[in-house]
C-alpha cells in the first residue's frame, strides 16, 4: 500500500529547473499552461476498481483526516468543495471509486490487516511513528519501485522525501494530498 502521512514542512525552495513562460503561465514538466499539475505518467483506466484509503477518525480530534471526505466540520465549505472536486476528478479521470475508511483504531486496523496479509487498503494515513514501525517490519512497499511514483514531483514534499529516505529508498511520504501538515504540528 502506498503510504502517506502528514509532517510540517520547514521552509522549502521552489524548484525552477526546466521552467519556461507560456502565455504568462509558468509551465514545466509538471504544470500545464492552465497552471494545473500534470503527471508524467500516462493516465491509467482502473476499470471501476475501488481504491480504499484508511484515515484517522473522529477520535483523533484536530488530527483526524478529512482530506478525502466532505464531512468535516473543522475546515468549512471551501475545503469541502475542493476535496469534492478533486475526488470527482480522480474518480472520473482514472475510472476508480474512492472508498474512505475513517478509523478510530487505525494503527490496530492496519497492523491486523498486514499481519493477516489481507491487503484491504490501497493507501494508509496513520501517524508518522507508526509508519516507521510498519516500514521496519517490512509491511510497506518501497515507493520508488512503483512505476508511477515520481519522487521529484512538486506535489510531494521534497523535505519529507529527503528526511524519510533510507539508503535512497522511500517507504512513506507526504505532500499536497493532505492539509493536516498545514493545520497543526504533530509531536
Amino acid at each position: 500500500a502506498m503510504c502517506l502521512t502528514c509532517l510540517i514542512s520547514c521552509g522549502s525552495e521552489e524548484d525552477t529547473s526546466s521552467v519556461e513562460s507560456v502565455g504568462g503561465a509558468v509551465v514545466n514538466e509538471y504544470i500545464n499552461a492552465d497552471g494545473n499539475y500534470v503527471p508524467r505518467h500516462e493516465v491509467k483506466d482502473m476499470g471501476g476498481k475501488t481504491f480504499t484509503i484508511i484515515v484517522k477518525g473522529a477520535i483523533s480530534g484536530t488530527y483526524q483526516s478529512d482530506d478525502f471526505t466532505t464531512e468535516s466540520e473543522m475546515y468549512g465549505e471551501l475545503i469541502e468543495d475542493a476535496v469534492q472536486r478533486r475526488n470527482d476528478m480522480v474518480q472520473s479521470l482514472y475510472n476508480v471509486e474512492l472508498n474512505v475508511v475513517k478509523s478510530d483504531t487505525i494503527n490496530d486496523d492496519i497492523l491486523n490487516d498486514c499481519q493477516a496479509s489481507l491487503g484491504s487498503y490501497d493507501a494508509i494515513m496513520p501517524n508518522l511513528p507508526f509508519l516507521s514501525t510498519l516500514a521496519s517490519q517490512e509491511y510497506l512497499c518501497e515507493l520508488t519501485s512503483l512505476e508511477t511514483f515520481d519522487a521529484e514531483a512538486p506535489w510531494y514534499d521534497q523535505n519529507a522525501n529527503k528526511a524519510f529516505s533510507v539508503s535512497n529508498k522511500i517507504y512513506f511520504t507526504t505532500g499536497d494530498i493532505t492539509i493536516l501538515n498545514k493545520v497543526n504540528t504533530f509531536q
